[in-house]
């Protein structure tokens, strides 16, 4: 399967594979204007974390699957506040890459 290299939103860059789905895995408050939208690449690729305000900024296909649920993002559908989910993925990350990790 054919991959591209992309910056995961957790301070390093991973390969995602380019025809797999994507899907939401959930969503983050931060603050009263945005949220962090955390992206699983299915079947069994690793989680991806983009700032609702930054959408503009990433690639196409991601970029267009993610305008397309926007109505839902905004709604609160895929807000959640468990403890471990917002621990592990409710922070702010450096843009950019830090290191290269393929799986």
């Amino acid at each position: 399967m054919e991959k591209v290299t992309l910056d995961s939103g957790f301070g390093y860059t991973l390969d995602y594979p380019l025809e797999s789905e994507i899907n939401i895995f959930c969503t983050l408050k931060k603050g009263e204007n945005d949220r962090y939208i955390v992206m699983e690449y299915l079947p069994h690729y690793p989680f991806r974390k983009v700032l609702q305000s930054q959408i503009h900024n990433i690639e196409d296909r991601a970029k267009d699957f993610l305008l397309s649920r926007l109505p839902d993002i905004d709604s609160g559908k895929y807000d959640t506040n468990s403890k471990l989910i917002v621990e592990n993925y409710g922070v702010d990350t450096p843009l950019g890459s830090v290191e290269k990790i393929s799986f």
